[in-house]
């Protein structure tokens, strides 16, 4: 990579921190572009309007999915701006970018059978045990992002009132209710947490730092495979779908869903509604024929 444009990047990303964009975003961001420059094969800020295109189209014709075309798109477009801004280039290459087609895909979920061969092969006996529960049991009975989850501190706990306060896109906040079961959860590992305040998940070998994404994704993995569901496309995100799933069963109206999620707009949470459509047409045509 040029050492300009490397910059720029620098430059770039530390803009969208300023305005609140999350560590995964940002990683995911200068990840996108670094890739792009590879791809193309010269200077990204150099790259012609022509180059943008063949590269972008080339990712969908390796079936690559049309959200995350649409992501590193979008880190594209931000990135050409800010060079605009910066007065790097004068005319922004990425101006008439048509964005991919996104198909329709009802969220990928764990049913109940899955959910409780999840929760059966946690352990809470050594730290990193304790650790590895109370992650997969925040990540599952709240519906927080991986994201979310990496940021949390001690003194977003408030045990006693049974809720945790999340940051999530934006740095917008919410309070989310505690179970019983993620509670004790909970509980358990701040027995053995290493330092006792700061990053509520560290690591065990370097106390007093923050447990990185790619572990917390690296963590639940292997909980997935251990409980024999390796061979599915599961990871922390659906644990996220199962649990607007599960409440969408239970009758949980729409709204409270949105807020409990952190989504802002609630027509992204109504996909969930849909994931049950399969069951109620069987119940149906069962009591029709």
């Amino acid at each position: 990579m040029t050492t300009a444009t490397a910059d720029l990047i620098v430059d770039y990303l530390d803009r969208l921190k300023l305005k609140n964009f999350s560590g995964h975003t940002l990683r995911c961001y200068g990840l996108d572009l670094r890739q792009a420059e590879t791809s193309i094969g010269k200077a990204l800020v150099t790259a012609s309007h022509e180059e943008l295109e063949a590269y972008i189209a080339g990712l969908g014709r390796k079936g690559m999915k049309g959200t995350t075309v649409r992501r590193k798109q979008a880190s594209l477009r931000g990135f050409f701006n800010h060079c605009i801004r910066a007065k790097a280039i004068a005319i922004d290459p990425t101006g008439n970018f048509e964005p991919p087609k996104v198909e329709d895909r009802l969220p990928i979920y764990l049913n109940a059978g899955q959910v409780q061969s999840l929760l059966d092969c946690l352990k809470e006996d050594a730290p990193a045990e304790r650790r590895e529960a109370a992650i997969l049991k925040c990540l599952y009975y709240t519906g927080m992002r991986a994201g979310e989850l990496v940021g949390l501190d001690i003194e977003d706990l408030f045990l006693e009132d049974r809720e945790l306060r999340v940051f999530g896109k934006g740095r917008r906040e919410r309070m989310l209710p505690i179970s019983e079961a993620l509670g004790v959860a909970l509980a358990k590992w701040l027995e053995v947490h290493p330092v006792g305040k700061g990053p509520l998940f560290v690591s065990l070998h370097t106390h007093n730092r923050r447990l990185s994404y790619d572990s917390v994704y690296k963590i639940v993995k292997g909980v997935i495979a251990r409980a024999g569901l390796g061979n599915r496309r599961f990871s922390c995100h659906k644990l996220r779908h199962t649990f607007a799933t599960r409440l969408i069963n239970r009758k949980v109206s729409i709204d409270k869903i949105q807020k409990l999620l952190g989504h802002r707009r609630i027509d992204t949470t109504t996909i969930y509604a849909h994931t049950e459509l399969g069951s109620d047409l069987r119940s149906a045509l069962e009591n029709a024929l």
